[in-house]
């Protein structure tokens, strides 16, 4: 079991308790350099970890529109971390201090 640092979640059905679609969820871990994409509450959820070095993570740039989260790409890309509080710290100047969720 890894932790994940949520960078975007977003939810347009809160009533619908086994959507298939909502919420969504984006999710980071810097030591593994993993993504963790989830989809979906209940019987309807989703998701799975992906390399952020992976050919398929190309196959969830939906995921980063829908959630307004492009920038989480170029943040990875413009910056260097020397470890996870280095990540966490420069992660929390973006976007304040994120929840984790352990998959």
């Amino acid at each position: 079991m890894q932790n994940y640092y949520v960078i975007a979640e977003k939810d347009l059905t809160p009533s619908e308790p086994h959507s298939s679609a909502w919420p969504k969820i984006i999710g980071y871990n810097p030591i593994y350099r993993e993504f963790l994409f989830m989809e979906g509450k209940g019987h309807g959820l989703m998701g799975g970890e992906v390399s952020q070095d992976s050919a398929s993570l190309a196959k969830w740039q939906d995921i980063f529109v829908e959630l307004n989260a492009e920038w989480f790409l170029d943040f990875l890309n413009l910056n260097t971390f020397s470890d996870e509080n280095d990540f966490l710290n420069k992660l929390i100047d973006v976007i304040g201090q994120p929840r984790t969720i352990a998959y």
